[in-house]
């Protein structure tokens, strides 16, 4: 009797271990994996995030061998940008990023690209917004200043 109440303790001990892992274990992966590398008015953006843009910067170009460091200032850069924008309260143009998005598609279909990684389709058309956006705005702050700067048009 005594040695059924051990083993059956000694069971209830292991599940108990067993459970503990299961339930802390990924927890500990997951936190070690997906760090937040910056935020931007409390929205934590991070490695997966990261990694993310990575895959889309090569998905637009032959961006793949870019500086790790250069990759995470144009991150930034985009979601500031981003982030002003969305606080202007402005609409994006939905059916302009889904016609760059296309072209770009039809692009490296045509040149046979390859790619090391499956296609994201919701990755690909939020950083192609944010870039879109990023570029909007740098326009349209140019276009307010053109004249004063000091320079022909035509050499602009």
């Amino acid at each position: 009797m005594m040695i059924n109440l051990i083993q059956t303790k000694n069971k209830i001990l292991k599940y108990f271990f067993l459970i503990n892992i299961l339930l802390f274990f990924p927890n500990i992966t997951i936190g070690i994996e997906n760090k937040i590398i910056f935020k931007i008015n409390d929205k934590a953006y991070t490695s997966h995030d990261y990694e993310l843009r990575v895959k889309y910067l090569d998905f637009v170009g032959n961006n793949n061998n870019l500086d790790n460091n250069v990759v995470l200032d144009d991150f930034v850069s985009a979601n500031l940008f981003f982030e002003y924008y969305r606080e202007l309260n402005n609409e994006v143009d939905n059916e302009k990023i889904n016609e760059i998005f296309k072209n770009i598609k039809d692009i490296n279909k045509k040149n046979k690209k390859e790619y090391n990684f499956e296609i994201n389709k919701e990755n690909i058309l939020y950083n192609l917004k944010i870039d879109y956006i990023r570029k909007t705005i740098l326009e349209n702050i140019l276009n307010s200043k053109i004249n004063n700067l000091k320079i022909s048009e035509k050499e602009i």
